[in-house]
């Protein structure tokens, strides 16, 4: 204990606080540890925009295969243009199918993340084919909206809509 007391008295004892070396290394400690975490925030931002496409995706498909499944039990699949109450909600159908529309598949899923002409606060913006056959459902905040996104198509023959969907860079 003597020793302890000795060496303190012998230093001087007078300055407290940080060198400015130490300074500097805290410093840098500080900014590799924030970028470190930016990353692994801008990561986690693409994963959620690729999760919200890929339940989009999942919900056009059932809505779908539901859609098809009434029009089929209430014997409207093979009308040009309908409308079908399914779910408490009213969905044009086209030969047994949701149109590629509000009225349509839009309306069959039913999602408050989208967006619908242009307007909304909602994370999908809803953009239609000129052909009319066609919807497509981008993520809005994607660097890259043209990669992130759910296609809905379907044709005025009868035959099932092809449902795509792209992840590839939802960054």
């Amino acid at each position: 204990m003597r020793g302890l007391k000795n060496a303190k008295k012998e230093s001087g004892g007078g300055q407290k606080g940080f060198t400015l070396v130490e300074l500097i290394v805290v410093v840098v400690i500080l900014g590799v540890l924030a970028a470190y975490v930016a990353s692994r925030l801008a990561g986690l931002d693409a994963g959620a925009r690729r999760a919200v496409i890929e339940s989009l995706y999942s919900s056009v498909k059932s809505s779908s295969v539901a859609v098809h499944g009434a029009a089929v039990a209430a014997n409207k699949s093979s009308e040009h243009i309908a409308t079908l109450r399914v779910e408490d909600k009213h969905v044009r159908i086209a030969y047994g199918y949701a149109t590629a529309d509000d009225l349509g598949i839009l309306n069959a899923i039913d999602d408050s993340s989208i967006a619908r002409d242009g307007g909304g606060n909602g994370d999908i913006l809803a953009i239609y084919a000129l052909d009319g056959g066609s919807l497509i459902l981008r993520h809005k905040d994607a660097r890259h909206p043209d990669s992130c996104f759910v296609k809905y198509s379907y044709s005025n023959d009868g035959m099932a809509p092809v449902i795509e969907m792209s992840v590839d860079d939802c960054r």
